[in-house]
């Protein structure tokens, strides 16, 4: 979760980031090893924004994929 009141697409980059290091504690929190070939069990994510800033600036919904990567989906 992250709380901000401007708006930019890096946001996106820093809460996968979070994500990531997230994972990483759990993983290691619940002795699991994602080097083995056993498939790890994992809680699915859920991202969070809290914007206080102009409502008028910021997308309704917004892309990984298509914002950094010029994807569509």
């Amino acid at each position: 979760m992250e709380a901000q009141s401007t708006w930019t697409m890096n946001i996106l980059v820093r809460v996968l980031l979070y994500l990531a290091q997230s994972y990483h504690e759990y993983f290691h929190r619940t002795c699991q090893d994602y080097y083995k070939s056993r498939e790890v069990k994992m809680p699915k994510p859920e991202l969070y924004v809290i914007f206080t800033g102009n409502k008028g600036r910021k997308p309704d919904k917004v892309s990984l994929s298509k914002e950094f990567f010029g994807a569509r989906i």
